[in-house]
């Protein structure tokens, strides 16, 4: 996946960044990715295909399978993609995969399971959703900034051709890391455009972050310990000074 440095994005993450909400911040970021495949990214996309084919011919994913109706809803149920035996399926499955690898890149998402995803059933909905949460923290959210965001959204990724995903947070991610008081993300998917953007959320403690800059403190000399080196330097220095006169 190849981020797009979008300059409308730009925009907008630096309303969204950092939002002091009190005990907690906001922070919110969208980001752009281009679903090429090139480079390094190859290897692990034919590595996470393989594993994913090779899930769907499992007895649970083929009981899945021939229990369900014909209809494409029955279908769906074998994952939130489709059926992965079908190489669409897997190709989206693998795309949200990395989107995640690459916006938290100190976290490795390739094991994901395919119920570790859904798929959200209208635009609207999310729109309300996000609209929902964003004004309970932004003051004059819909005054200010609710008509910006959703025409952004359109011009960048057109936001009706998209389908709409969702990963559910579990242990162990940066959703549920300590401090994360709420969290939400959706992958705006355009498969004409081969783009994704990715709009994650996080309502983080104070906590946790004060906590750690308390720590960086402790690591810091204190002044006694700075006015004791000045004087070893100076007196080192004179002392040597003169030595050699």
């Amino acid at each position: 996946m190849k981020y797009i440095d979008s300059l409308n994005l730009i925009g907008l993450n630096s309303y969204l960044n950092m939002i002091d909400v009190g005990d907690a911040f906001l922070m919110g970021d969208l980001e752009e990715y281009s679903c090429k495949i090139a480079g390094s990214d190859k290897k692990i996309y034919k590595s996470l295909d393989k594993e994913l084919e090779e899930l769907s011919s499992t007895p649970q994913q083929s009981s899945l399978a021939t229990s369900a109706s014909p209809s494409s809803s029955s279908m769906l149920s074998v994952s939130p993609f489709g059926p992965l035996s079908s190489s669409t399926s897997r190709k989206t499955m693998i795309y949200l995969i990395q989107t995640l690898n690459a916006s938290f890149p100190d976290y490795d998402f390739s094991d994901s399971k395919p119920e570790q995803f859904r798929k959200e059933p209208s635009l609207n909905l999310v729109i309300n959703s996000i609209n929902a949460t964003l004004s309970g923290y932004i003051k004059d959210y819909f005054a200010e900034f609710e008509a910006k965001l959703w025409s952004t959204l359109e011009t960048e990724i057109s936001l009706q051709k998209c389908d709409i995903y969702s990963y559910i947070p579990e242990n162990g991610d940066p959703f549920t890391e300590a401090g994360v008081l709420y969290s939400f993300n959706y992958f705006f998917y355009n498969r004409s455009l081969k783009k994704i953007v990715f709009f994650k959320c996080r309502y983080i403690s104070k906590l946790p972050i004060l906590d750690n800059m308390d720590t960086n403190k402790e690591d810091l000399p204190d002044q006694e310990e700075l006015d004791d080196d000045y004087y070893t330097e100076y007196y080192n220095d004179t002392v040597d000074g003169m030595e050699m006169n």
